[in-house]
């Protein structure tokens, strides 16, 4: 009976540990954070956190997630796939991360953090320090190629909000389609759509820098110091 009640225990820290583990400092031999934007559905409205990874000690060459806000199959797979090819990347053997948001949103359900989680990985590995003072968003493929994870200008309001005034966006997002009233009526006005330069457009209408990268890779110079 001692042995069963032993092995359920186990059985239960395990799982626990999968999701989230207690870690002390000595656990973990480096980590970094970068800031990250959500949307709180709640309100309605952006957010801007900090996402951190922790590169841990032992584990079993494993991704551990915090469980302080839900995190979707979809996001967490694109969390892992950011992290090991960041380490394939590198030429560094596969190990275990520990993965935290610190985010005033109500969960994490997109892949728009992977561009962010890869920078982490080479950061964490390389022993280095992130710049704070830019908001990354996107996702990353095989080719290390960057796409849209959506909300672009709610995010880009968040961030100017916290203060953050530079922010780096995939190739996909160089243009940008923006409604032109071409005829007003007493009881209906009629628009024209126009695809304008996106960069342009967020500085004349939020005053936020836009870098445009197509490679997760060239942002590694700007953003790791």
């Amino acid at each position: 009976m001692k042995r069963v009640v032993t092995a359920i225990f186990v059985f239960l820290i395990s799982v626990n540990l999968s999701y989230a583990p207690m870690f002390d400092y000595y656990d973990f031999s480096d980590y970094s954070e970068i800031p990250v934007a959500g949307i709180s559905k709640k309100e309605n409205i952006g957010v801007l956190g900090k996402l951190r990874l922790y590169k841990l000690r032992s584990g079993r060459d494993r991704i551990y997630f915090s469980d302080n806000i839900v995190i979707s199959k979809d996001a967490k797979n694109s969390i892992i796939f950011a992290i090991r090819t960041a380490e394939e990347f590198l030429g560094e053997p596969e190990s275990s991360y520990f993965v935290q948001f610190d985010l005033p949103a109500d969960k994490v359900s997109g892949k728009s953090s992977s561009s962010a989680v890869f920078l982490l990985t080479v950061a964490v590995n390389m022993h280095k320090n992130i710049r704070q003072d830019i908001l990354v968003s996107g996702d990353i493929d095989t080719n290390y190629e960057l796409s849209s994870g959506g909300h672009i200008l709610i995010k880009i309001l968040a961030a100017k909000n916290k203060g953050i005034n530079t922010v780096i966006f995939p190739d996909q997002e160089r243009k940008i389609l923006e409604k032109h009233i071409v005829r007003k009526d007493p009881e209906k006005n009629y628009f024209v759509t126009k695809e304008v330069d996106f960069s342009e457009y967020v500085k004349n209408n939020i005053g936020s820098k836009v870098i445009i990268r197509k490679d997760i890779r060239e942002i590694l110079e700007i953003m790791i110091k």
